[in-house]
């Protein structure tokens, strides 16, 4: 279910077998067509437990700035749609980021360990938000304001979701927010989403057989 058979730029979707883009964005399809209105994601991030005024920015900045990449029309949406099937093209790849995506939409294992054998502390972990933020600065491109912007805005979301006691995001979890089985786990803790427990069974089970 989270590593695909056969991946592809345009990995049809919905699909068995979604690449780990589509997995990590999956969450906010709430009716499991395809496409996430400026609605769903509202009412994601309000079961996994964001406040009001977070909502609110996350549906201005994913649908503002996701929509017409995702598409494949060249003609902007009016609806500011996301569309999951074009997703890598919007949330997999931007400047300044850590390149634990792939342009198709995988998980570079390699990139991701990079991520804590360089900002974390040993055993590496683990990341807190002052280190997250020095992954921020080492990443950055030249003259990339939209790109550093993305990573403050997807780390900052991060870390608020986590909001960890001890200060510290594990790497089990981050590796969940890439994958998206972060989203329902938290959604089925939270008792809000009744879809999330059905599918926390299907990633456990995806993760046996693997």
């Amino acid at each position: 279910m989270l590593l695909p058979k056969t991946p592809s730029h345009d990995a049809p979707y919905p699909n068995d077998d979604p690449t780990p883009i589509q997995a990590h964005t999956a969450f906010w399809d709430r009716d499991n067509d395809g496409v996430i209105w400026p609605s769903d994601i509202f009412g994601g991030c309000r079961e996994l437990g964001y406040p009001i005024w977070y909502c609110f920015i996350a549906v201005a900045i994913l649908n503002g700035f996701m929509s017409y990449i995702s598409g494949d029309s060249w003609i902007p949406d009016p609806y500011f749609r996301i569309y999951i099937r074009g997703i890598h093209r919007s949330s997999a790849k931007h400047g300044s980021d850590c390149m634990t995506y792939t342009r198709k939409g995988l998980i570079d294992l390699d990139k991701f360990d990079e991520i804590f054998a360089t900002y974390s502390d040993t055993p590496s972990d683990s990341l807190t938000f002052r280190q997250a933020l020095s992954l921020i600065h080492g990443n950055i491109d030249p003259f990339d304001w939209f790109g550093v912007a993305a990573e403050i805005f997807e780390w900052g979301s991060l870390y608020l979701l986590l909001w960890p006691e001890d200060g510290r995001m594990s790497k089990e979890d981050i590796f969940g927010c890439y994958d998206g089985s972060l989203f329902w786990r938290i959604a089925a803790k939270n008792g809000k989403c009744s879809r999330a427990e059905e599918w926390v069974k299907a990633i456990e089970t995806s993760k046996k057989g693997h």
